[in-house]
């Protein structure tokens, strides 16, 4: 088995369902994809938990201010 490890950087800009734009991206991640007889079979990919953040609010998957409690 062999390993290919690449360091991604994705701009952008997203754009929903209904074809409005979000905005624009801007995240670094390292991809890491296993190989086996000349064949992809497995994919990881590593942000950085600021990364991640970032990307869950353009999603709208978090309140942008994340330090908000429910009540």
């Amino acid at each position: 088995k062999e390993y290919g490890f690449f360091w991604m950087h994705f701009t952008g800009n997203r754009i929903n369902a209904k074809g409005t734009i979000l905005g624009p991206f801007d995240m670094t991640a390292i991809e890491v994809v296993k190989f086996n007889n000349g064949k992809a079979v497995e994919h990881w990919e590593y942000m950085e938990g600021k990364e991640l953040m970032k990307m869950m609010q353009q999603r709208g998957s978090m309140p942008a201010d994340s330090t908000k409690k429910s009540r």
